[in-house]
């Protein structure tokens, strides 16, 4: 288990920075003509983010790999003996809360806390590991996408300690950390929320209280962790800090995430009584969303971290 608590800057990575002929860094262009422009919105953002993609569809290959091993989980699931269901488009309604901290690998499929009271430890081992390995694929795409999206620095980041498509494992295992204990503690909570709240009520209050707040405060903390290898505790705090800074922005970035993701796990419905229908609809919808999000993280920490332009 990665050490969540690790606070101040990784220290320990071997890799270094390449340089040039004349010493200065090599970094990759993260800014295109469109990324270059004002605002920090979620709309200049989102514009930002999709041109980048555009110009460079490989970006896309980490989360259609991931959407594709997610599928296949997702089929599983549904013919396993566990007890899972399809999520429901549109029969939750059209007007709900989503607060995305990382992507969802199996937007199809729902599993609810009411399913472990009475469960043998076996089935519950596995059930546990089976949700431990989606999570890591999730998380290794994620970092992979950031780590491609943005390879360069900002005047107000160190240099980044890695020059390859694959970011310091140490990294990749302080974000998964991290997202295990979200994971488990939101799982948790909405167990009790379940029973103290006489169902909805408990629920919704659960997710303006807890969630909605923690996805929020969240949302750049991958970045800080993934591509200047900082401990999870001083992601997060300082995720917090940039948030604070641009609440608006922020809520409507994670809401507009979460109706994105929300979306296309319609099309990942469309046909749920087929393993077909599922299969490609989860690898759709994984591969389009998981992107998106990575890349709108990575745009907004290069925006937001970089320091205010002064007049001369």
């Amino acid at each position: 288990m990665a050490d969540v608590d690790t606070d101040g800057t990784d220290a320990t990575d071997d890799s270094v920075a390449a340089t040039d002929g004349s010493g200065a860094s090599v970094a990759g262009e993260l800014s295109t003509a469109s990324d270059s422009s004002d605002g920090d919105g979620f709309v200049s953002i989102l514009v930002a983010a999709t041109a980048r993609i555009r110009a460079d569809p490989t970006l896309a290959l980490p989360f259609v790999l991931a959407g594709i091993l997610a599928g296949a989980s997702s089929v599983a699931r549904i013919a396993s003996p566990y007890p899972t269901g399809v999520t429901p488009f549109p029969g939750r309604g059209y007007l709900v809360i989503l607060v995305p901290f990382v992507p969802d690998l199996e937007p199809a499929i729902e599993i609810g806390p009411s399913i472990l009271p009475g469960m043998k430890a076996p089935f519950l081992l596995g059930l546990v590991g089976w949700q431990v390995t989606i999570t890591a694929i999730t998380v290794l795409a994620f970092a992979v996408v950031l780590r491609g999206f943005s390879p360069g620095t900002t005047e107000a980041t160190p240099p980044l300690e890695s020059t390859g498509a694959i970011p310091p494992l140490r990294r990749v295992g302080r974000l998964l950390g991290l997202v295990l204990v979200v994971q488990a503690a939101t799982f948790g909570m909405t167990f009790v929320a379940g029973v103290w709240g006489d169902g909805t009520l408990g629920i919704v209050s659960l997710a303006m209280l807890v969630t909605v707040p923690l996805s929020i405060g969240l949302l750049l903390a991958p970045a800080y962790i993934v591509l200047e290898g900082t401990g999870a505790k001083a992601g997060v705090l300082e995720s917090i800090h940039r948030v604070l800074e641009r609440p608006i922005s922020t809520v409507t970035l994670v809401v507009g995430l979460g109706y994105l993701g929300y979306a296309l796990t319609g099309f990942a419905t469309l046909v749920p009584s087929t393993p077909v229908g599922v299969f490609v609809g989860t690898v759709t919808s994984v591969a389009v969303v998981g992107t998106i999000h990575a890349a709108v993280v990575a745009t907004a920490y290069r925006r937001w971290s970089e320091p205010p332009a002064t007049s001369s």
